[in-house]
């Protein structure tokens, strides 16, 4: 079964189909960031939900007990904003989308700025009409560059032939 999917994918290698993988990967990618956060959220919280509840613990240290107590409690309420931010923030693409929201942007420089420094950084952003009029610049520039070697080029040929 997998060697006739094999097989018919090496035949029937598209463009659409080297998209959706490039996607499918960026998305393995970005599980694996959330994956690997919210097993270390979970993991610290594990321990201080069994520190809180150990009775030698309670018995001997109760000043620990209440704090990681505290800790749990405080871990439990930020959970969601957690992941939320792990989400947005552990793929470029998602990334950047949010962050052009002022609000956001306000809101997590102080905590994310060192980690992504470009991303906070902030950016001339054109319209759409000037960022289509600078791709086509470009590449009417690039054209005419081209050519222009190309022409060069052509009349060397001539000038070997006459001689």
């Amino acid at each position: 079964m997998e060697f006739c999917q094999t097989r018919e994918i090496t035949q029937s290698y598209t463009l659409s189909l080297r998209f959706q993988l490039n996607e499918n990967l960026k998305i393995m990618k970005w599980l694996k960031n959330c994956i690997v956060v919210v097993t270390c959220f979970n993991t610290i919280l594990a321990g201080f939900l069994i520190i809180s509840n150990h009775e030698y613990l309670k018995d001997n240290y109760p000043v620990m007990v209440k704090y990681c107590h505290a800790l749990l409690n405080l871990g439990i309420a930020i959970y969601a904003q957690v992941i939320f931010f792990v989400v947005t923030l552990a793929d470029r693409n998602f990334r950047t989308y949010f962050l052009r929201f002022k609000v956001i942007r306000f809101f997590t420089k102080p905590f994310f700025g060192r980690i992504f420094p470009e991303d906070f950084r902030s950016k001339k952003m054109l319209s759409t009409s000037e960022e289509t009029n600078f791709y086509f610049a470009k590449l009417s520039s690039q054209w005419d560059d081209q050519m222009m070697r190309n022409m060069g080029l052509n009349k060397r040929k001539k000038g070997i032939v006459f001689f």
